[in-house]
């Protein structure tokens, strides 16, 4: 799924702004240091707040 897609599902799940939400995507994207995709961190900032995005959208790219 498009990055922008899962922020508004996101968004519509959690009450967050899109602006909040894109910064803990920011930051988690930069703690991760390139081994996850920028939808990767939409992913996993999701599970922090117990929402589960859809499955089949979930891509994983492993990065050397």
């Amino acid at each position: 799924m498009e990055f922008d897609l899962l922020l508004n599902e996101l968004q519509d799940k959690t009450n967050l702004k899109k602006d909040h939400i894109q910064s803990l995507v920011d930051r988690k994207y930069s703690e991760m240091k390139d081994l996850i995709t920028k939808e990767g961190a939409v992913y996993l900032i999701a599970k922090e707040f117990n929402v589960d995005l859809p499955e089949e959208t979930r891509r994983f790219t492993i990065k050397n």
